[in-house]
């Protein structure tokens, strides 16, 4: 019987032909006979299957979707696709270090891990040991030092785990824009993980958004769907990962209540953090063009009536979905550190607005007022 690899490098590719030859090539280059390349083709129509099959690699295997279904969807079919013990994640528009790819599966095979976390090569060339690793419990403690959405390069699922344990179909069915975080939710229940700073990866420089559009389609209206850093997108996938938690990850109703205060607080404090790039976001041109949306300046009056709107909804929010009456009441109480966070963050680029007789005003309007 053939033996299993380590390794599954697990990449979701749609009409990026040139960008995945690349990456196939940079992969490929290594010598390494412990890890495969599972590429999961989206119904592309740039001649992508033609190019996969070009390769002469036993190493490569291709998937091809009947119909498109998506692009957040295709991710979580990519990993469910995985041929080995570990499913590495990549967009097909990275760039590899296959020099990094014996180190890797030497720390895989040398432990067992839920899940991994790899940061971009960017992030670890800042780090003075670069192949430190940081584990953390199975559970609560994993969640908490994760965050709940993230970037899915480097995210490194136990394949046994997600065949043995996890349904697609629910992932699928899920209104977030991170499905393949709610995967990574769902497999740390079991057993520990890591973040392993090695530099194996990262993104591609961000003159390549220009020329590379990614991302929202326009709607039945013709208009552009809101990209990830705008909070009403921040505010589905919020509640999308609240409901999923709740519906589908069977370990967690074993918690006891304070655990699930101590983590859905984290969960609406972690979005509400997210709503701080709103502003930045919007006037990041290259970011804009990338997402086919105009930027433009938020001003601070702007960026704090979109903030009460999202207090509120996250507060009517919590409760009606029956989430214990704490995670209410903290989010009561940090209502003043979010508006001293959100004029802060403003104030950036407004300071000429933010003066004693405004902060007053803003103080009456928002916080003072009974509700």
């Amino acid at each position: 019987m053939m033996k299993v690899p380590i390794l599954s490098i697990c990449i979701a590719t749609y009409n990026r032909s040139e960008d995945l030859r690349e990456l196939l090539m940079q992969i490929l280059a290594s010598s390494n006979r412990e890890f495969v390349v599972d590429v999961t083709d989206n119904c592309s129509t740039d001649g992508t299957l033609s190019m996969l099959q070009d390769f002469d690699d036993d190493r490569l295997i291709i998937h091809e979707n009947t119909h498109n279904i998506g692009g957040a969807n295709n991710m979580v079919e990519a990993v469910f696709n995985s041929s080995a013990k570990y499913a590495l994640y990549l967009n097909d528009r990275e760039v590899f270090y296959s020099d990094q790819v014996d180190q890797l599966i030497k720390i895989l095979s040398d432990h067992t891990y839920a899940y991994v976390y790899i940061p971009p090569r960017q992030v670890v060339q800042h780090h003075t040991n670069i192949f430190k690793v940081q584990e953390y419990a199975a559970g609560l403690a994993s969640m908490l030092a994760s965050g709940y959405t993230h970037h899915p390069s480097g995210m490194i699922y136990n394949s046994d785990i997600v065949r043995g344990y996890l349904s697609k179909s629910c992932y699928f069915k899920s209104e977030s824009l991170y499905k393949h975080s709610l995967v990574a939710l769902d497999v740390m229940q079991y057993e520990k993980t890591a973040v392993c700073n090695l530099a194996l990866w990262e993104e591609r420089p961000p003159e390549y958004k220009v020329t590379h559009i990614s991302g929202t389609e326009p709607d039945k209206h013709g208009k552009a769907e809101e990209v990830y850093y705008h909070p009403q997108k921040i505010f589905n996938t919020m509640k999308a990962v609240v409901i999923h938690l709740k519906q589908y990850c069977n370990p967690l109703r074993t918690y006891t209540e304070q655990e699930q205060v101590v983590l859905y607080s984290d969960i609406m404090s972690y979005f509400f953090s997210l709503t701080l790039g709103y502003k930045s976001g919007m006037k990041n041109e290259i970011e804009c063009a990338h997402y086919k949306i105009k930027s433009r300046f938020i001003t601070t009056r702007s960026f704090l009536r979109t903030w009460y709107w999202y207090y509120n909804h996250v507060l009517q929010f919590i409760a009606s979905t029956q989430l214990p009456r704490a995670v209410f009441e903290n989010w009561q109480r940090d209502k003043l550190r979010q508006l001293k966070q959100v004029l802060f963050q403003s104030a950036k680029d407004d300071i000429r607005f933010i003066t004693p007789q405004f902060f007053r005003k803003v103080y009456r309007k928002y916080f003072k007022r009974q509700y």
